[in-house]
């Protein structure tokens, strides 16, 4: 029995903590006035996982909690959502984001849809679906 006890505490010392990771994400062709923003900074500790943008702070005061949808040895991917949204930019009761981080290239597509968006684009229709395309450094 001692022995077993000795073997449990030695795994439990031993075991892997889990790194706490930071992604600064840039978007460069996306403005601070954007639905997509032109950073988006994702924090991971352990199984808490949160996106924080300007967007995020005007609307939340701090970054918000995101989903893992996709975490592999080449690509994590992540979604989150903001409701009731009101810019300068128009009304946006759903927001709902998805980030694809793609690891071996430190590329980075961020998406949105937005059903039910109040703005006009240049064609006179509420656009539903943005993109970004970008890259993500480790801090």
């Amino acid at each position: 029995m001692k022995s077993f006890t000795l073997t449990c505490l030695a795994a439990v010392v031993c075991a892997p903590l889990a790194v706490a990771q930071t992604f600064d994400c840039s978007f460069p062709r996306q403005g601070a006035n954007e639905w997509i923003r032109s950073r988006i900074v994702v924090a991971i500790d352990g199984g808490n996982v949160t996106v924080f943008d300007s967007l995020i702070n005007q609307e939340k005061g701090g970054p918000i909690s995101a989903t893992v949808q996709t975490n592999t040895e080449t690509r994590l991917t992540l979604r989150w959502k903001l409701k009731g949204v009101k810019t300068e930019l128009g009304y946006g009761p759903s927001l709902n984001y998805s980030l694809s981080y793609f690891k071996q290239r430190d590329k980075a597509t961020a998406n949105l849809n937005a059903p039910g968006i109040d703005v006009l684009n240049y064609l006179g229709v509420s656009p539903e679906y943005f993109i970004a395309q970008g890259t993500c450094k480790r801090r």
